[in-house]
């Protein structure tokens, strides 16, 4: 292995910059494991920690709070297995909430069409927004409860 793609790799992991992002846990992962193999990071321990520092802020958060069945931090497998499930869940919770909300925003758009009709004043980008941000709390409640 070029010793520039070691340093590479050891720099990247070591930035505080270095992060999840918009990446499915399965996606960082992926890329993680590549600069775990890169940089030659052998220790478990170090493994499991760089893991846990760049993924996404709720899920990091999720996985400090595990007091029941925490994985040992010197199984960087079982972390994966753990986070990938997790954002896994987090992606169904969000699918249901959206399945059973969608009756809601028809019932919104009916009652703003009513009023609408009897005042002749609605503002219906409102309504959607109010219910856009009330989803946001329920799948970020259901991300803070995995």
């Amino acid at each position: 292995m070029p010793l520039n793609l070691e340093a590479a790799a050891i720099n990247v992991l070591e930035m505080t910059a270095y992060f999840q992002g918009k990446w499915t846990v399965d996606d960082y992962l992926d890329q993680f494991r590549d600069l775990i193999y890169d940089s030659g990071y052998t220790d478990p321990k170090t493994v499991a920690v760089k893991f846990r520092q760049g993924l996404d802020c709720w899920i990091s958060t999720a996985l400090t709070g595990i007091t029941y069945r925490r994985p040992s931090d010197m199984d960087p497998e079982a972390w994966f297995r753990l986070a990938v499930r997790m954002d896994q869940n987090c992606a169904a919770d969000w699918l249901g909430i959206h399945a059973a909300n969608a009756g809601r925003i028809s019932l919104l758009y009916s009652i703003a069409t009513r009023k609408s009709s009897h005042d002749g004043q609605v503002d219906l980008q409102s309504v959607t927004i109010q219910h856009s941000i009330q989803l946001m709390k329920l799948a970020c409640k259901s991300k803070s409860n995995l």
